[in-house]
């Protein structure tokens, strides 16, 4: 039996590669990833939610 592995990345156009954008992208993984933590404590109540409410960004511009 074989295992069929996906991997996944989204195209982004040249004009659309911008902070806002690198933001919005980050966000939207983050909020999969807290439903999913929801979830599963739903399911596993000894699984205690950990990640933050929200997801800071740190920029650096030169």
């Amino acid at each position: 039996m074989s295992l069929l592995k996906r991997d996944w990345e989204k195209d982004i156009s040249y004009k659309q590669r911008t902070l806002k954008t690198l933001k919005s992208e980050v966000q939207k993984i983050y909020q999969a990833l807290k439903s999913t933590e929801i979830y599963l404590n739903k399911l596993y109540p000894q699984l205690e939610p950990i990640l933050p409410e929200n997801i800071s960004f740190i920029t650096i511009l030169n």
